[in-house]
Order: C-alpha cells, then sequence, then structure tokens
C-alpha cells in the first residue's frame, strides 16, 4: 500500500483495497481515519475495551486513535474485498493546525469513535478519492488545502479540548489580500503551496485558509484554479502557442487538466479557444 503525503508534515492518504477478513492494528504514533468507499460492509471493530457490529454503509466513517490498538473483523456485503480512504494524522499536524488558526489546543487527543457519518469528512474523502485515482493534478495547493480543511473538522468535532478560535469576521484585510493576489499572479507557474501562500501575508495555513475564503468567497486553491485558466486564455488569445504549452506555463498538471476547467470557468475548451483566435474571432 502507498500512502501520499501531499508534502504535508504529519498527513497522509491512502485509498486502499482492503479484503474480507480479520485484521490487527498495534499501537501506532498516528490516527487513523476509515472512509468506507466501497459497498456496504458488516464489521466487528475492539478497541479500548469496548466492542461494535454494525453495518458500514458507503461514506461510513471510523477513528481509530494513536496509541490505541485495535482488532477489526470485516465482511462485504457481496463481494470479497472493497475500498477504504485510510487518512493518517500525527498528533503533531493536530498541534500546527490548531496554532495556525489561533485555537487554543491541550493535548490533540482524538476521540475513539466507530461508524459515524460526517458529511464534511465524506466530502473531503471524495475530493481525496478523486485527486488520488487521477494522479494528483491538483498539485500540493489543492492537497495541502484538503489535508489541512480536514485536520480543522478533526479538531472541531472530535477533540474534546479546544477552545475558541479568534473573531476572523473582518477577512484578510485589504493590506493581506493584495499581497496574497501578488504572490498569486508572480507564482502561478510553480506547484505552490498553501503554507507558501500563507507566509507571503505573514499567517499560518489553516487561519489564511478560512480568512482567505471569508474575503472572496472561494478557497485559495479555486481562486488559483481560476487565474491560471484566465491567464491561458490570454496566452492562447495571443497565439503562437499550443494548448499543452499554455498549460504547462500556467502551472497546470497537463492540458487535460487545463481543459477541464477551462470548460468548467468559460465554457470552451483550449482547442476551440486556439482556433478561434487563429480565425481571428473574438471570445
Amino acid at each position: 500500500m502507498k500512502y501520499n503525503d501531499y508534502g504535508v508534515p504529519g498527513f497522509q492518504a491512502a485509498l486502499i483495497s482492503v479484503t474480507a477478513g480479520v485484521f490487527e492494528r498495534p499501537e501506532m504514533e498516528f490516527h487513523s481515519i476509515g472512509v468506507n468507499m466501497g459497498a456496504p460492509a458488516r464489521v466487528r471493530a475492539t478497541r479500548d475495551g469496548r466492542t461494535d457490529v454494525s453495518v458500514h454503509e458507503t461514506l461510513a466513517v471510523d477513528i481509530a486513535p494513536a496509541g490505541m490498538p485495535s482488532w477489526v473483523e470485516v465482511e462485504w456485503a457481496g463481494a470479497e474485498c472493497g475500498e477504504v480512504m485510510f487518512l493518517r494524522v500525527t498528533p503533531g499536524f493536530l498541534g500546527r493546525v490548531a496554532a495556525q488558526s489561533e485555537w487554543s489546543l491541550g493535548q490533540p487527543e482524538i476521540k475513539n469513535q466507530f461508524h459515524f457519518r460526517d458529511p464534511q469528512i465524506e466530502r473531503l474523502a471524495l475530493l481525496f478519492q478523486a485527486d488520488l485515482t487521477a494522479g494528483q493534478p491538483g498539485g500540493r495547493l489543492y492537497g495541502e488545502s484538503l489535508a489541512t480543511a480536514f485536520g480543522v473538522q478533526l479538531l472541531r468535532r472530535y477533540t474534546g479540548n479546544v477552545r475558541n478560535l479568534r473573531d476572523t469576521s473582518g477577512g484578510l484585510g485589504a493590506r493581506r489580500m493584495r499581497l496574497a493576489v501578488e504572490y498569486i499572479q508572480s507564482h502561478l507557474s510553480e506547484d505552490m503551496t498553501l503554507t507558501e501562500l500563507a507566509a507571503a501575508v505573514g499567517l499560518g495555513a489553516s487561519q489564511f485558509r478560512l480568512l482567505f475564503k471569508q474575503s472572496l468567497g472561494v478557497a485559495p486553491h479555486q481562486y488559483v484554479i481560476a487565474r491560471r485558466v484566465d491567464r491561458a486564455k490570454e496566452l492562447l488569445e495571443r497565439g503562437g502557442m499550443t494548448a499543452g504549452e499554455a498549460a504547462s506555463e500556467v502551472g497546470f498538471a497537463d492540458q487535460s487538466h487545463l481543459t477541464r476547467h477551462m470548460r468548467r470557468l468559460l465554457g470552451v475548451t483550449p482547442g476551440v479557444l486556439a482556433r478561434r483566435t487563429r480565425i481571428g474571432e473574438t471570445f
């Protein structure tokens, strides 16, 4: 099995095919969160002296805290195996997310949780699944944004010792917003990270992500994608550049990545835009 860390210390994600059977997990240094991405499964799990027997429907979530051994028996409905999204986070990762958000946090203890539903974790698991399956075309900024959002959700819902987040109702403010936009525009072609972008305006990654979205109504990675599409459009309308070259120039993983986002945002593909430019049409 291969875990992807997205360049984020203390975080890993993997989409793993789990066969029916019995599994023992020793004490680990990380919290393990499993999300069922396959068919329903009958699961018998024992942790911390407690046993839970339940049917884990698609997108059901389970949390095994660090330092807590567990025993699990899995039986898939009508199948020998099924996919599970495993997300690993260390206490150190959660501590950094809390500090960046300016939360007051003691030892970041995650609660033992058997079989539950959480719409936010489910949504993030689906986004991780799509990104990992596609070969991580979103880059480090997208991956770090997902990891940070996941850490924030764990802290908010599944620790009992997080206290108030500082008031962030004012958003980034004009000066920091200007610095953020300037940094993005000057680094569009690079595989920038959320941490780098936040550092450019003097904030931690999780707080920057929250303030940025409050200011503009979109997450940082969504704003970056829109600016890359705009820049690619300018290059293609100027002529002399293929769609693949434009995609590389503005920081997309490949031409298909540019095509998908340009169609979504502008309603046109790079190929169509290039042809319009060649025959003198405007868009």
